[in-house]
């Protein structure tokens, strides 16, 4: 796969998947919240928040 089609992740996600690997939910669901409100992500950056979530109430 060439690096073209890798897409990068927003700083938001990533930054949320670090909170709930520390087990910081209540952080995590204020920066995925927040990250929802800007409004205008891809496809793939929505789809990346909706599995985040996903781990998150796992």
């Amino acid at each position: 796969m060439s690096e073209q089609n890798i897409k990068e992740r927003p700083e938001e996600l990533i930054q949320a998947k670090h909170l709930i690997d520390e087990g910081k939910n209540d952080d995590t669901f204020q920066v995925m919240n927040n990250f929802e409100k800007t409004g205008k992500h891809s496809p793939h950056e929505i789809v990346l928040c909706h599995l985040l979530k996903c781990k998150l109430l796992l």
